[in-house]
């Protein structure tokens, strides 16, 4: 029972790199120049031009969780372990435990994407596409893990940097691909235009000047932290993929490669159709406006065992407040009346800020430290916390580039080799390569492929997949799994998993589909004597 509630735990929690349907994931994503039908959309567009039919997507999903620390194995092994006795036989090491971390934080990332049925479809070399995609990621500081084992340690500075973020984005994509013939060579191209409908955005950041933190020191404690929460609802963007395949290239190597997301971005603001329809209900859950976000504080001062009960002594106070972000502040000859805030210049040359016409104490405005200010937004106007000095949420959108190889070879299947980096490393993009080496077999049998792969490189850690597919007529159903950090569930510390339900009619002229009423043979009845 226990081991059945860490599973949930480890893989249910639920961007440009993503696998997009199982397919894929059971390539472990050396799908560049793999990819086909509808489903090249996202990958390598240029792949629609082999389309010959309809394909079309009935159901489809694909979630994953992915964490840097704990897997299955490392927690039956601490789950009873004694971690002060060195001889006992289930000692282990408290340090070990520590080692197990990557870095300074325990990492937490998840996913979902979602396509919507029926409207993910290629007919040719022209395809629509339409999904959600949402990524979350949260990551915990090792100090914390340090703490619980090793308790309090003396004149050690403890450092809280809690943080996370998820977005919510839903894609629609036009493609169209093209045949060009250069000197006898065919090469195909391919565009997709997507329009990007931001969702929903929220992001926790630690904005202490050197870090929230603990400090232990003989008789006493010390602590203090800033937090801030970020969020935004209702955004638009767009984006492009271009791509280009090179079929049986060289000795029958397919050659394939694809910029996807190219100059993507979000912008969300108060005019944005989704927050003008539905803005009303998220701010009666949120309790917050468009360019609202939430501050907050604690400080704990000097706190010993002795003023721990003294209660007369204030040594612990917090703090929550609703703000707005401002940043381009101008100067007081450009100030222009609405506007928040104002610098001035005293008299040693020094840069003074300034409140406008507002209600707002100049004391209880807080420095970010970048040219922003943290401004209380109890008593600000809608209009001022949508003036061009206020900050709106501007993302950009993960974009990335894929090279691939592949060559099916007869009486096996496909090998297919692809090198994938991102441009950065937002929600859930990587600016390292990641090589992706897999195989697709159906030397058993055509209408049974499975599927081999591995990854490795990126800042995900290596990853190990499995997946297959089964064909009756112009149905097909596929499923495929993903381990990250383990080939066995046991010792993975993430999972990946798809499935998809779609039609395609290449070869419609081939299938048959009979009906029949099945025989029933009644039993005999004995012979009535004469």
């Amino acid at each position: 029972m226990k081991n059945k509630f860490l599973y949930i735990i480890l893989f249910s929690f639920s961007f440009s790199q993503f696998e997009h349907d199982p397919r894929m994931l059971g390539m472990s994503g050396a799908y560049t120049s793999v990819a086909s039908g509808y489903q090249a959309i996202g990958v390598n567009p240029a792949n629609l031009v082999s389309n010959q039919s309809l394909s079309l997507n009935l159901f489809s999903a694909n979630t994953f969780m992915v964490n840097d620390f704990l897997s299955v194995d490392l927690y039956n092994q601490l789950n009873g372990a004694d971690f002060e006795n060195t001889s006992s036989s289930s000692y282990y090491s408290k340090n070990d435990i520590l080692g197990q971390i990557k870095g300074s934080n325990i990492d937490i990332e998840a996913g979902v994407v979602v396509p919507f049925p029926i409207f993910n479809f290629a007919y040719k070399n022209f395809g629509i596409s339409t999904l959600n995609k949402s990524y979350s990621k949260f990551h915990i500081p090792d100090t914390v893990l340090d703490v619980m084992l090793n308790g309090n340690t003396k004149d050690q500075r403890f450092l809280l940097d809690l943080g996370g973020e998820f977005i919510s984005c839903n894609e629609i994509g036009l493609s169209y691909a093209q045949k060009v013939d250069y000197f006898g060579f065919p090469i195909y191209l391919g565009y997709t235009f997507k329009y990007i409908q931001g969702l929903a955005f929220f992001k926790m950041r630690d904005i202490e000047q050197n870090g929230s933190y603990i400090l232990t020191q003989q008789t006493s404690f010390h602590a203090s932290g800033k937090f801030l929460v970020e969020q935004a609802f209702g955004g638009t963007g767009t984006s492009s993929d271009f791509g280009l395949l090179l079929p049986e290239f060289y000795d029958g190597w397919n050659i394939g490669a694809s910029l996807i997301n190219l100059g993507g971005s979000v912008k969300f603001t108060s005019d944005n159709p989704t927050r003008q329809y539905l803005g009303s209900s998220f701010e009666s859950t949120s309790g917050l406006r468009q360019n609202e976000y939430y501050y907050l504080d604690f400080k704990l001062d000097t706190m010993s065992v002795m003023t721990a009960f003294e209660s007369d002594i204030e040594f612990f106070s917090s703090n929550s407040i609703k703000v707005g972000i401002f940043s381009d502040i101008p100067l007081e000859q450009d100030y222009i009346p609405g506007d928040i805030l104002y610098y001035t210049i005293d008299s040693n040359g020094d840069s003074l800020i300034n409140v406008g016409e507002s209600n707002i104490d100049v004391e209880d405005v807080i420095d970010l430290g970048n040219q922003s200010y943290l401004v209380p937004s109890n008593g600000l106007a809608e209009y001022q916390l949508q003036s061009t000095t206020s900050k709106d949420v501007n993302l950009d959108y993960p974009s990335s580039l894929r090279f691939g190889i592949s060559k099916n070879f007869d009486e096996f299947g496909i090998l297919s080799i692809d090198m994938v980096t991102g441009f950065d490393d937002s929600f859930g993009n990587s600016n390292k390569f990641r090589l992706s080496i897999a195989t697709e077999i159906d030397r058993v049998s055509e209408n049974f492929p499975i599927r081999i792969g591995a990854s490795f490189g990126g800042r995900q850690p290596s990853s190990y997949s499995l997946g297959f597919g089964y064909k009756a007529g112009p149905l097909n159903f596929d499923f495929g799994r993903k381990y990250y950090s383990g080939i066995i569930l046991n010792r993975a510390k993430g999972a990946e998993f798809a499935l998809n339900l779609s039609i395609d009619l290449t070869d419609i002229k081939n299938y048959s589909i009979k009906f029949g009423i099945p025989k029933i043979n009644l039993p005999k009845l004995p012979k009535l004597p004469n």
